[in-house]
């Protein structure tokens, strides 16, 4: 899916999943027109 904001960087998971961050905030499409909201944490890092 595409980004829906202007985000600063965009982050891949093993499972496939896209995490699109905006500075310390991210959000994951989810299925059903839902969204997850996470805040970057250091063991995010690559």
């Amino acid at each position: 899916m595409k980004c829906l904001l202007s985000c600063s960087s965009e982050l891949s998971t093993s499972k496939g999943n896209t995490y699109h961050f905006c500075y310390d905030y991210g959000y994951l499409l989810l299925e059903g027109e839902k969204v997850l909201v996470v805040n970057w944490q250091p063991y995010m890092e690559k």
